[in-house]
């Protein structure tokens, strides 16, 4: 899909916190890898593609509009100039359950019948409540034992999202039962984290994945959760998963991008550590393996030829909303406005075009 404008559209309370705080933060505390990244560290375009629809339903897992209201209106929001242009692929969707809100973050579960998915979208950080429970970094003793330690404001926080996620997912496997070949995990930031706590919960009981399940988790932009003995009984139980289930039923895509100080926190000289040992760095419309000698670093060069470089570059300051090619702020910020104007206000579709001709976006009838 082709990239929004860099440019804000009206206020949302639907906007990840800290965004305009992002890149002073990058430049005190974004751990910088001396190793260079290349063609040969390239993960195929096949990726990027698959990764980038996954980003789509984070997106629509901010809540800014009701995802039940966006699958009603797909044919208008796919349409060029509108948030979801290109993103054809939500007309089969079907959702599920919406759950979240005041009390915890926004996430849906919702089944792609072509792909024989089930997807769990789970939104990032919205609130100053929120950033209060991510700015509680100290760790507390995580049920596991073993001396594994946990983010205390994140742990908090995912006591408030376990339950309703854990019977989301238990719901939409029983209920689509027989079609289900993948369950996908997605979030952005706040969302990651929740999701990999999720996940190392859904991976240590057995009753709650089926047998032969692909389990796919696709993370943007995401905090540290633990100590290095959390992350070893992570890896541990996604070791057992592959034992019992193939090599290849288990993905873990944790990606990061310049000027995103997000994964470097909370420090790792206070103890935490990386989830993921396969973590990708994401530019313009490639993403990149980093070597696990590297995994906790989260800026990094990339050496491209320079006619590569500028066709696959659309935001190359990057930062923590601009993963996969799409300003994720304005993306949001237009889907609010059309929640509240498409049903409501005569002449919206007018007003509409004004306000994406004013951010600078040329509007092409066709």
């Amino acid at each position: 899909m082709p990239p929004s404008s860099r440019q804000v559209g009206h206020e949302s309370p639907a906007l990840p916190i800290g965004w305009h705080l992002g890149r002073l933060l990058t430049k005190l505390a974004a751990s910088r890898s001396g190793y260079v990244l290349t063609a040969k560290d390239a993960a195929p375009p096949s990726l990027w593609t698959e990764l980038s629809e996954f980003g789509v339903f984070i997106e629509l897992a901010y809540n800014a509009i009701p995802v039940e209201m966006v699958c009603a209106s797909v044919d208008v929001l796919t349409q060029p100039h509108y948030p979801l242009q290109g993103a054809l692929f939500l007309r089969d969707l079907k959702l599920l359950e919406s759950f979240g809100g005041a009390a915890c973050v926004p996430a849906f579960t919702a089944y792609r019948p072509a792909q024989r998915q089930v997807v769990l979208a789970i939104s990032g950080a919205q609130s100053v409540r929120h950033m209060w429970h991510f700015l509680q970094m100290t760790k507390c003793a995580h049920p596991a034992g073993d001396g594994c330690q946990v983010h205390s404001g994140l742990w908090s926080f995912y006591q408030l999202f376990k339950d309703h996620a854990v019977s989301a997912v238990r719901s939409a496997l029983k209920g689509e039962a027989g079609k289900v070949e993948e369950l996908v995990i997605v979030g952005h930031s706040m969302g990651g984290a929740l999701g990999y706590l999720l996940a190392l919960d859904l991976l240590g009981n057995d009753a709650l994945l089926p047998s032969g399940l692909t389990l796919k988790l696709a993370f943007f932009g995401t905090a540290r959760v633990g100590n290095e003995e959390l992350c070893s009984l992570w890896r541990q139980r996604v070791r057992s998963y592959r034992e019992k289930n193939g090599e290849n039923s288990l993905d873990d895509y944790s990606v990061k991008i310049n000027n995103d100080v997000t994964p470097s926190l909370p420090l790792y000289r206070w103890g935490y550590r990386t989830f993921s040992d396969t973590p990708l760095y994401s530019h313009g419309r490639r993403l990149f393996h980093i070597p696990y000698s590297e995994r906790e670093h989260s800026i990094f060069e990339v050496s491209m030829d320079s006619q590569e470089s500028e066709q696959l570059t659309a935001f190359p300051d990057g930062g923590h909303t601009y993963y996969n090619d799409r300003d994720m702020v304005v993306s949001v910020n237009r889907l609010a406005w059309l929640g509240k104007n498409m049903e409501k206000t005569p002449g919206w579709r007018e007003q509409y075009r004004k306000m994406v001709i004013s951010q600078g976006e040329a509007w092409e009838e066709g």
